[in-house]
């Protein structure tokens, strides 16, 4: 790592990668495609393409000691066809992103999916190709060009066949990002990834303070822990047995900077979205939680 300087350019380029989006993760996921030799385009809206590009060079601080600076090349329109596309879309823009994906010529092209909560229903009436699932374990802010990441150890889960996930991993050979086959069922893998993330932004959406500084107090506790019971009967709907006690203590892992991704009217749509399954009879307390996050809008 480097203090206050531009990360040089790759010596050798391996791999062509898309990355649709403009996500913290997206620009994460670019920076360390681009620090392992990876040729990396950011797809972006035309009407937003100006405006991202000007935000170059971006800062990026993989610790609080530790900062330097790197470039991203933007596009509105993918006029090659790369290795592999990497979908890390912001809620409120999960399903206009897909529209880069319907072009005949990218329908060949492996498609790593890290906004499955997102689109995981409209994804397949867009594209004939298999999606290929990923997840990912990590708390990253981005505020205005500065990304920061909140997590020493990130981690990316993929559910695919283990050859996929191999070359996967060595596109993120020589970083910091930690790749993993996932073991169990599709559903399980989905469901053990949306439960504390679900829970923890509804949290951080319907009260005030930070995660940490909510579960200390014994009212917010309880609410947390009728509401992971309340999750593992949605999951249990779809033949997944969680633990409701493995989904609080992952809400511990939230570190203070945390901030929910969820931030605007359209986002909050597209948290309840996710689960449109709660109602105030079946799932009392997370449609309490709820209704207290809508009524910040």
């Amino acid at each position: 790592m480097f203090f206050g300087k531009t990360t040089p350019p790759p010596a050798v380029l391996n791999k062509h990668i898309a990355v649709i989006g403009t996500s913290p993760l997206a620009f994460f996921l670019a920076d360390l495609l681009q620090l392992n030799g990876c040729g990396v385009t950011i797809l972006v809206p035309a009407s937003k393409l100006e405006a991202y590009s000007r935000l170059s060079p971006f800062t990026i601080k993989p610790t609080k000691f530790q900062t330097r600076h790197t470039g991203f090349v933007f596009a509105s329109t993918l006029d090659f066809l790369p290795d592999f596309i990497f979908l890390a879309s912001t809620p409120e823009n999960a399903a206009t992103d897909l529209l880069f994906l319907t072009p005949p010529a990218v329908k060949t092209i492996p498609l790593i999916n890290l906004s499955s909560f997102y689109n995981r229903k409209l994804l397949p009436q867009l594209v004939k190709h298999k999606e290929i699932r990923a997840y990912f374990n990590g708390q990253i802010t981005l505020e205005k060009n500065t990304l920061h990441l909140l997590d020493k150890l990130p981690k990316m889960e993929i559910d695919a066949v283990s050859e996929t996930v191999a070359a996967i991993r060595r596109l993120f050979n020589e970083t910091h990002l930690n790749i993993s086959l996932a073991t169990g069922t599709a559903q399980t893998t989905f469901w053990e990834h949306l439960a504390p993330f679900f829970l923890g932004n509804l949290l951080l959406l319907s009260g005030k303070g930070t995660l940490p500084e909510q579960l200390i107090r014994p009212e917010r506790r309880r609410q947390a822990d009728s509401a992971a019971v309340e999750l593992t009967a949605l999951a249990k709907k779809e033949k997944v047995s969680l633990d409701s006690s493995a989904i609080l203590a992952q809400l511990y892992t939230f570190v203070d900077e945390y901030r929910s991704e969820f931030s605007s009217p359209q986002g909050l749509t597209k948290l309840f979205a996710i689960l449109p399954e709660i109602d105030p009879f079946k799932t009392p307390e997370l449609y309490g939680l709820c209704t207290a996050a809508a009524k910040k809008y």
